[in-house]
């Protein structure tokens, strides 16, 4: 019998407590040959979820073909045929993945998408919804339909249960802060800002225990941006020495492209400024021509 976990029993998707009959998130499977030698082996929904994951596998080391559509519509064919929820909401959400990185035109990479929430029931887990909503947030924005862009980014928080799905709550707030400082809303702003602060201390220990920090790293930096706006200094160095803290253990492997390899600043308490805080690459850097620093670390990523 398949089963997802020992096969990817990485930590990110343990931690989140992904059944088998989901699709793998943080720690994808990244050995084709295995899966598809699995695939000679199974049947039914377990076909499903095997055909599902070679094409995940693919997409994210960038390794796709043409031919691979081909493998997303056996899935998609399977599913219906056993009515089976998971496998269509999985297929059709990896068939925008694949429109995506086709340069389809953006209607085509909504629509599956779409038809993917159709098939959402009790059954499905809510890292599945969540990617699900994610992506259509994502292109509604980039096809300025603002009010339904808006309506996604809500959904996290309306319709899943904040204690299992917390990174979800976590990134919606995050989205929302970003799109309440674009528009001026600077109560809502707060409101989202706090939320996420509230539910990274809530989770800290968890997010700091694994691999990649369930690539939180930037969104955490941004928090640190952002209450260092509002003249909190001291709660934005705290948020940064520990993630910097983190960072620097060896065991952990980030892989984050907007971190990896670059330069960064911390700036510890003692300063004064008079100027407009400045987002860098790894930090804060309280705008460097005006301001007095008693203390400054300058660290470089390995």
């Amino acid at each position: 019998m398949f089963l997802l976990p020992t096969v990817n029993a990485a930590a990110e998707d343990r931690m989140l407590h992904i059944p088998a009959h989901s699709l793998s998130w943080f720690n994808p499977v990244t050995n084709t040959d295995s899966l598809e030698a699995l695939l000679k082996k199974t049947v039914g929904t377990e076909k499903v979820d095997l055909l599902c994951e070679l094409v995940y596998a693919y997409l994210r080391s960038g390794n796709y073909k043409p031919g691979h559509a081909k493998i997303l519509a056996e899935a998609l064919e399977l599913s219906r045929g056993l009515n089976y929820n998971n496998g269509m909401i999985k297929a059709n959400y990896l068939l925008s993945l694949y429109k995506h990185a086709e340069k389809k035109d953006l209607p085509k990479r909504l629509q599956p998408l779409l038809e993917a929430e159709t098939y959402f029931d009790n059954e499905t887990h809510w890292t599945l919804k969540y990617r699900v909503w994610k992506r259509i947030w994502f292109f509604s924005g980039l096809m300025n339909e603002a009010k339904t862009a808006y309506q996604y980014r809500h959904k996290p928080l309306l319709l899943l249960d904040p204690d299992t799905a917390w990174l979800a709550h976590f990134t919606a707030h995050i989205e929302l802060m970003r799109q309440a400082s674009i528009t001026n809303e600077h109560i809502q702003k707060r409101h989202h800002l706090e939320a996420a602060k509230q539910i990274y201390a809530q989770h800290k220990e968890l997010i700091y225990n694994s691999d990649n920090l369930f690539g939180m790293a930037s969104m955490l930096e941004e928090i640190s941006i952002n209450l260092a706006h509002y003249g909190e200094y001291q709660r934005a160095v705290d948020l940064m020495i520990q993630l910097h803290e983190i960072l620097s253990d060896p065991d952990k492997k980030i892989h984050i492209t907007t971190f990896s390899g670059q330069r960064y600043w911390v700036v510890l308490p003692g300063f004064i400024t008079t100027g407009v805080n400045m987002m860098l690459p790894w930090g804060i850097l309280i705008n460097p021509s005006n301001a007095l620093t008693n203390f400054m670390w300058n660290i470089t990523a390995e």
